[in-house]
């Protein structure tokens, strides 16, 4: 089921989140996937003011799913 799912383009995401990845439209998520998580932790950690545990939490990640992220991403 999964190769007959639609495609999921740059140009359904918010228009802001778009700007933010500034690429093509025509773009598939799934090359974008690492810099939109990327850009979602760093504006969900603030949130948090830090707080891994709590951020994880709401992100629906395990802490040490959300450390090694952060430590990938840099």
């Amino acid at each position: 089921f999964y190769g007959h799912e639609p495609e999921i383009t740059l140009g359904m995401l918010r228009r802001e989140l778009q700007e933010e990845l500034s690429l093509s439209d025509h773009q598939p998520l799934s090359d974008l996937w690492e810099d939109a998580e990327k850009i979602h932790i760093e504006r969900v950690l603030p949130l948090y003011n830090g707080n891994l545990t709590r951020a994880a939490k709401a992100m629906g990640y395990a802490i040490n799913t959300l450390k090694k992220k952060i430590k990938d991403y840099g």
